[in-house]
């Protein structure tokens, strides 16, 4: 009996401690594939399979590039994703897109949002944007929400 109990609580002891390692590993993360954490979207969409969908987990100031060849779904999931780098209506968009991209907002509030300098989406040659989802704007007032040079589909 006595062994049993002592088996019991080194099992306890060795969760509990592990428990804070776990918790900490997807405090920063800000993506998910799967059960998959990322710190950055970037690193997500980069690490994204063919028909995998990237989940934002908080709201997050950064730009991506979708590439070539790649097919991803991005579920703002109620987070908003803000653009960092543009400096004119001509620079860089919040998001890149060179792939087959869509995008959702799965969250029951519908507050999913791409927010961006100039331009939100800019959809290149050979590539296809579905937006299914998740409000778009631009502070600047005189960009453009989507700028495609190929299919695009903003429902």
């Amino acid at each position: 009996m006595l062994k049993k109990l002592i088996s019991v609580f080194l099992i306890l002891a060795m969760v509990v401690t592990m428990l804070p390692a776990s918790v900490l590993a997807t405090e920063g993360a800000v993506a998910q594939i799967g059960e998959t954490t990322y710190n950055t979207l970037q690193a997500a969409v980069t690490a994204a399979q063919t028909g995998d969908t990237v989940v934002l987990l908080q709201d997050c100031a950064e730009d991506i590039t979708v590439a070539s060849g790649a097919c991803l779904t991005l579920n703002l999931n109620g987070h908003t994703l803000t653009g960092v780098s543009a400096t004119s209506q001509n620079t860089s968009a919040v998001i890149t897109n060179k792939g087959d991209l869509t995008i959702v907002d799965s969250s029951k509030e519908k507050t999913g949002a791409i927010v961006a300098k100039y331009i939100a989406v800019n959809n290149q040659v050979g590539s296809k944007l579905t937006a299914n989802g998740g409000s778009y704007s631009n502070t600047a007032g005189n960009g453009y929400l989507f700028d495609t040079y190929d299919s695009a589909n903003p429902n």
